[in-house]
């Protein structure tokens, strides 16, 4: 292995070293350190839920993890998820990236992956449509009962 080989995958091992554990203040704490590319997923077990009891008596209410190269916290107690869904909705509403999508360059379009105000136009043009053509209604109902009590006349015949 030459030397040029060398040095430049000690800079890259270096920054990613230094990207993976920078001082990231403004982000709630992690319970454990996550490691490069991986990030908290060697950490999880099967029993996720006992795992998050125990960061939380650890922590804290809020932390940090790592999946993969996603960034999220997770959030525990009622007040706290009020806080975050209903008084900062606004913040907390939007959907994180996917890969695939980043991947394929398909835009965040339609009903299924859109979001934010582009999602809640395409919503209530769906929902106007639906309910011109009765899906809202109990119209279904009725023809499943209506069904429904043909088929107990044929089996009682």
């Amino acid at each position: 292995m030459d030397l040029v080989t060398l040095v430049i995958s000690a800079i890259l091992l270096l920054i990613v070293y230094y990207w993976f554990h920078r001082s990231e203040t403004r982000l709630p704490p992690f319970p454990t350190r996550p490691l490069p590319i991986l990030g908290n997923l060697l950490a999880l077990k099967a029993d996720t839920q006992s795992l998050f009891r125990t960061w939380r008596s650890e922590v804290g209410d809020m932390f940090s993890l790592y999946m993969g190269g996603t960034h999220v916290v997770v959030l525990n107690g009622y007040d706290l998820i009020k806080e975050a869904l209903v008084t900062n909705g606004d913040v907390c509403s939007d959907r994180p990236p996917i890969f695939f999508d980043m991947a394929t360059g398909i835009p965040k379009k339609g009903v299924i992956f859109a979001s934010g105000n582009y999602w809640k136009e395409q919503r209530s043009v769906i929902l106007s449509i639906f309910r011109t053509f009765g899906v809202s209604t109990n119209l279904l109902a009725e023809k499943i009962m209506d069904e429904r009590n043909m088929l107990a006349e044929y089996l009682a015949s």
